[in-house]
């Protein structure tokens, strides 16, 4: 009778560990297309801003490359995030825990400077619009 409550016991604590596992992976994937489609999506728009200002305002096309930077730096970076989630994923699977910690971080890491890249580009562009 108690080897058959700790069997229960650990199969519904690997159950819900498994779920919480589930869980932090669909957070991590929003969080990455979420940055996928903000810098991809900032950057489509100023390209077509800069296609109707070319001609007309120089100035504003020499601002506009300085946030495209921003947003460059961010898809690029949110790229890298995938590439390390991946090997994140795989090293998971072969066992390999000292490199499953190394490309975590590192995928952590690109995701911050995806995030922070967009808030700066984001940031700078609300001060171009509201202050030139």
């Amino acid at each position: 009778h108690q080897a058959e409550k700790y069997r229960k016991d650990l199969d519904f604590y690997n159950q819900n560990k498994i779920e919480n596992v589930k869980a932090i992976f669909e957070y991590a994937n929003i969080g990455i297309r979420s940055l996928v489609l903000s810098n991809g999506g900032a950057i489509i728009a100023l390209l077509s801003l800069m296609g109707t200002l070319w001609k007309e305002d120089p100035q504003t096309i020499r601002i506009i490359m300085f946030m495209l930077f921003y947003f460059g730096i961010g898809l690029s970076s949110i790229l890298l995030t995938t590439f390390f989630a991946y090997f994140t994923q795989y090293h998971i699977l072969q066992e390999h825990e000292a490199l499953v910690e190394r490309f975590r971080n590192i995928a952590i890491g690109t995701a911050l400077v995806s995030w922070g890249s967009f808030t700066i580009g984001a940031f700078h562009t609300l001060y171009s619009v509201l202050f030139r």
